[in-house]
C-alpha cells in the first residue's frame, strides 16, 4: 500500500512520502500497554506526529473527536462506494465520517467436510442442525474410540472475541433478514442464550466453549473437530467455511472487526491537504481490489465482489452473503469495561446458574438510565407516599376550619388567622417538594425542588418568628412595631425571601448519573462550578443564622406563661429540622432521581418537618381544651417518622 502511493506520488509529481510506522512492543516504551493507550497519549496532547492513523473499528466514538470528518474532504462519489450498512456500524461519531473501512474481520463457520461426508451429513443452515449433526457424528466417533473429537467450540472465551460470540448469536436469532438487532431483553435474546447453552451442554463443554482463537487454530490444523467458529482466514485451506448459520435458515450473524482509517485533525493545513491526496488512494477502489485479489480480505466495498477477476479466484458468494452486526460500541465512553462487564453477566448464565433473563435485564441496566415514575417496578412505594401524602395534605387543609370554629378559636390566638394559613402553606410545599423526582429529570426540576424546600421552610418558621417578636419580654420598639404592622412585617420577610429564592434560581445544575446498589443508573442533580457551591454554603450559613436566632429567643422566652408549652417543644423540633433541612438540600444536589428511597427519605423529612410543626400547636390546644373540661383527650398528631 505504501509503496504503491509513494510510486504514484512520484510518477505524478505530488511531492508527497508516506512512512509506515508500525507499533510493535519492539518499539514501544514500558509505560505503553497498548496501540490503544498510545493513540489516547497523541490525540489528549492533540499531537500533529501522525498524519492518518489506524485504528481498531470499535474505538470510532473513543477518537471520533480527534479525526476529521471525512464528508467534508471527500467527494460524496468516494464515499458511496462503501457499505453505508458497514459505515453506520463502524465509522461514524456523531453524525460524523471519521474512518473508512481499510479490513474488515468477520467470523464463519469452519466445517470438517471429510467426517460429513463420512456421515453423509449437509452443511448445517441453523443451529438446530448444527446441533443435531454434530451429536450424530460425536455418537459415531465416539463408538470409533475418536473421544476428542470437538462438535464446536464457541469461542465464548473471556476474551473481547467473547463479547463478538454474544452479539452475532443473539443476531442470528432476528425474526427476518431485514431485521435490525433484537432488544437485548427481548424473547429472541433469551432464545438465543437458551440455544447456546443446549450446544454447550451436549455437544461441547465450559473448558472449551472457553478457548480462545489459538485452541481453534491447533484443532483446524490437527483435523479433529466437527464445527468451529472462527475469524476468517483465506490462508486456511485444509478445510471448507461457510456463513455461521442462524435460528432460521436464510439468517445469520458475523460481528464486524478490522481496522478503520482516519485522518488526524491536529496536523496542520499543508500536512492536512496531502493527507487527504494520500488518505483517498489508499481507501480506493482499486487499491481495496488489489487487497482483496492478493490476501482476500472483506471489503467495505461489496461491490468487488461482482468483479469477475475476484470471483474467479475467490469465493464471492460467501462474501455476498455475509449479515454483518456491530458490538455496542455506542453504548458507552468505556467500550473496554462495558463489553467485559456484558461477558461477566453472560457467563454467570453460560457457565452459572442465573437465569437468561436475570442476565439480559442486568446488561440492559449497565446502559439503561431509569426515570421514576408510577409505572417503575418501584411504584408501589412511591404510589404509597403519593397517597399518604394527599390524604394527609388533605387533612391539614380541613383542620384549618377549626380556627372558625368558635369553642376553640380563642385557643388559636398565639397566632393570627393568616400565619396558621402560612404554616399549612409551607407544609404542604415541604410535602410536594420531593415528588418532582418523578418523570425525567430536567435542569429545571433541580432548580424547583430546592426552592420550595426553602419557601416551604420559610412560612413554617415565619410564624415562630413573629410569636418570639410579639412576646419578647423586653418591651423595645421592634416587638410593638411587628405587633402593629404585623400585614408589613409579612411583606418584608417576603423580600428576604426572594433573596433566598434568588440564590436557589442562580446556582447553576447538571444533570449526572450515579449507579446504585442495584446497579441501576439513575440521574441525579449536581452543582457544576465553584460559584454555585459558593451560593450554597450561603444559604446553609443563613439558615444557621436563623437557627442561632432562634434559640436565643427561645431562651430568652423560656418562662413566658403564653409561651410555655410551644417554646418547649419548638426548642425540639426547630433544632432538629433545621438539621432535616439542611440534609434535604444536601439531598436534592446528590440523591436527586436516584431511586425510590431518595424520594422515601426526603418525603418522610419533609412530612417530619410539616406536620409536627404543624400539629404541635393543635395537640396542644385540644389537650389543653380537654383537660379543662374533662373530657376525653382529643389528640391530632400526624407525623412520619423517619
Amino acid at each position: 500500500m505504501i509503496n504503491k502511493f509513494n510510486n504514484y506520488s512520484k510518477e505524478n509529481n505530488l511531492n508527497i512520502t508516506l512512512h509506515f510506522n508500525y507499533y510493535s512492543r519492539i518499539n514501544s516504551t514500558n509505560n505503553v500497554g497498548d496501540y490503544e493507550s498510545q493513540l489516547d497519549i497523541l490525540f489528549n496532547r492533540h499531537s500533529p506526529k501522525y498524519d492518518i492513523i489506524f485504528y481498531d473499528n470499535i474505538f470510532s466514538r473513543r477518537y471520533g473527536p480527534h479525526l476529521l470528518n471525512l464528508k467534508e474532504l471527500l467527494p460524496n462519489e468516494h464515499i458511496n462506494l462503501y457499505s453505508d450498512n458497514i459505515l453506520s456500524k463502524t465509522s461514524l461519531y456523531k453524525d460524523k465520517l471519521v474512518g473508512l473501512p481499510v479490513i474488515i474481520d468477520s467470523t464463519v463457520l469452519y466445517y470438517n467436510h471429510e467426517l460429513l461426508n463420512k456421515y453423509n451429513k449437509t452443511i448445517p443452515k441453523t443451529w438446530d442442525e448444527l446441533l443435531n449433526t454434530s451429536k450424530y457424528i460425536l455418537k459415531e466417533e465416539h463408538k470409533a474410540n475418536n473421544t476428542n473429537v470437538v462438535g464446536y467450540n464457541g469461542l465464548f472465551s473471556y476474551t473481547e472475541t467473547g463479547t463478538c460470540s454474544i452479539y452475532e448469536f443473539i443476531y442470528s436469532f432476528r425474526n427476518s433478514i431485514n431485521e435490525p438487532f433484537p432488544e437485548i431483553t427481548s424473547p429472541e435474546a433469551i432464545k438465543a442464550l437458551t440455544m447456546i447453552k443446549r450446544i454447550k451442554d451436549e455437544i461441547s463443554s465450559d473448558d472449551i466453549f472457553q478457548m480462545d482463537e489459538q485452541f481453534t487454530l491447533d484443532r483446524i490444523y490437527e483435523g479433529n473437530f466437527i464445527f468451529l467458529k472462527l475469524w476468517y482466514y483465506a490462508y486456511i485451506d485444509q478445510y471448507k467455511f461457510t456463513v455461521l448459520p442462524g435460528d432460521k435458515e436464510g439468517i445469520s450473524g458475523s460481528i464486524i472487526g478490522g481496522y478503520n482509517v482516519g485522518i488526524n485533525k491536529y496536523i496542520d493545513e499543508a500536512k492536512r491537504n496531502a493527507a487527504i491526496t494520500a488518505y483517498s488512494y489508499i481507501t480506493s477502489k482499486e487499491m481495496q481490489k488489489d487487497f482483496v485479489m492478493d490476501f482476500g480480505i472483506v471489503s467495505g466495498i461489496f461491490s468487488l465482489y461482482n468483479d469477475e477477476e475476484i470471483c474467479s479466484k475467490w469465493d464471492c458468494s460467501f462474501f455476498r452473503n455475509l449479515q454483518f452486526t456491530t458490538r455496542p460500541t455506542s453504548k458507552s465512553n468505556d467500550y473496554i469495561s462495558y463489553s467485559k462487564t456484558i461477558r461477566d453477566y453472560v457467563y454467570q448464565f453460560l457457565y452459572g446458574d442465573k437465569s437468561e433473563s436475570e442476565v439480559l435485564n442486568e446488561i440492559d441496566n449497565i446502559t439503561k438510565v431509569f426515570d421514576l415514575t408510577l409505572n417503575t417496578s418501584d411504584s408501589i412505594i412511591i404510589l404509597l407516599l403519593v397517597i399518604l401524602s394527599i390524604i394527609l395534605s388533605t387533612i391539614m387543609l380541613l383542620s384549618l376550619t377549626i380556627l372558625y370554629i368558635k369553642k376553640y378559636a380563642s385557643d388559636f390566638k398565639i397566632f393570627p388567622k393568616l400565619f396558621w394559613f402560612m404554616v399549612v402553606f409551607g407544609s404542604l410545599l415541604s410535602i410536594i417538594s420531593p415528588f418532582l423526582r418523578l418523570g425525567e429529570a430536567k435542569i429545571i426540576k433541580c432548580k424547583i425542588e430546592p426552592l420550595l424546600i426553602s419557601i416551604g421552610f420559610f412560612f413554617n418558621y415565619l410564624s415562630y418568628i413573629y410569636m418570639l417578636i410579639i412576646y419578647f419580654p423586653i418591651k423595645n420598639k421592634i416587638s410593638q412595631w411587628v405587633e402593629l404592622h404585623k400585614h408589613l412585617f409579612i411583606l418584608l420577610s417576603i423580600v428576604v425571601l426572594a433573596l433566598i429564592i434568588s440564590f436557589d434560581l442562580v446556582i447553576p445544575y447538571d444533570i449526572d448519573q450515579i449507579i446504585v446498589s442495584n446497579n441501576k443508573k439513575y440521574h441525579k442533580c449536581v452543582i457544576n462550578n465553584q460559584f454555585g457551591h459558593t451560593i450554597d454554603y450561603l444559604k446553609k450559613a443563613f439558615y444557621i443564622i436563623i437557627t442561632i436566632i432562634l434559640n436565643v429567643a427561645i431562651f430568652i422566652e423560656w418562662n413566658i406563661k403564653e409561651l410555655n408549652k410551644e417554646t418547649r417543644l419548638l426548642i425540639y423540633e426547630e433544632s432538629e429540622n433545621i438539621n432535616k433541612l439542611l440534609k434535604i438540600q444536601r439531598d436534592v444536589k446528590e440523591s436527586s432521581y436516584i431511586n425510590s428511597n431518595s424520594i422515601s427519605s426526603s418525603s418522610k423529612e419533609n412530612s417530619n418537618i410539616s406536620y409536627k410543626i404543624l400539629n404541635l400547636h393543635f395537640k396542644e390546644t385540644f389537650n389543653r381544651r380537654s383537660s379543662s373540661d374533662e373530657e376525653k383527650a382529643i389528640t391530632i398528631s400526624i407525623t412520619i417518622s423517619k
